[in-house]
């Protein structure tokens, strides 16, 4: 087996061990058996509690499964997904356990980054909210199909349209006249194309019937892959 089988006597005294334990612990079975389990690793669980949970699954159930930390001999810790089962003899009298464990360190890692980067991401949208919501200027996000995936409450003073309206349609799509939505897609293409900045100047009618003119810059948003 690939995953690190121990097994212990009643009294916690190392009995077997597998060659992907001698690995994943650093330890030889000759140095490891006879001795106490703390000998090959110590343990810490993730949540107050858990121990107390994981031995009473034992006593009622004779097993258990969940993940924990396996401390070894170096100081280095595992993130493992370990099963617990009571060993028996053929009169099913318990003998010890038998302890099975999957190093799911990387795993653990992985998901750890993408929590901290999810706290970031919704860190840095709420600092952005911030500053555009009380920006006088007009904001607004476009993805690849040209859609509004974004729009500052501020479109409404000159359009007569909420914000939300704009989410998820294309210039056309919220009325615009055809020749200055054809010009913002032309330039919208042209900034996820080459990455660059593009400016324009364009005037229409607000609900009032005035004429309104305005400056605009489209500004790259880019991935940590360097996509627009």
């Amino acid at each position: 087996m690939k995953d690190a089988v121990v097994a212990v006597d009643l009294a916690g005294r190392l009995i077997y061990l597998n060659a992907a334990a001698e690995s994943q612990y650093g330890m030889a079975a000759s140095e490891a058996l006879g001795h106490p389990l703390e000998r090959l690793y110590g343990v810490r669980w993730y949540g107050d509690g858990d121990d107390a949970s994981a031995e009473a699954a034992m006593r009622e159930a004779g097993s258990w499964r969940g993940e924990l930390v396996h401390i070894r001999g170096d100081g280095s810790e595992l993130h493992v997904e370990s099963t617990l089962a009571t060993l028996r003899d053929g009169g099913g009298g318990a003998t010890g356990r038998l302890i099975v464990s999957r190093d799911v360190s990387e795993r653990y890692h992985a998901a750890a980054a993408l929590r901290s980067a999810m706290r970031e991401l919704a860190r840095s949208e709420r600092e952005f909210s911030t500053l555009v919501e009380n920006s006088p200027f007009i904001f607004a996000r476009f993805d690849r199909a040209l859609r509004h995936s974004y729009v500052s409450p501020q479109i409404e003073a000159y359009t007569g349209m909420p914000a939300v309206s704009f989410v998820g349609k294309t210039h056309v799509e919220t009325g615009m006249l055809p020749e200055l939505a054809a010009e913002w897609d032309a330039l919208l293409e042209r900034v996820f194309e080459t990455g660059q900045v593009a400016e324009t100047s364009f005037s229409f009618a607000a609900p009032s019937g005035e004429i309104r003119h305005f400056e605009a810059r489209l500004i790259p948003e880019v991935t940590v892959d360097g996509s627009v």
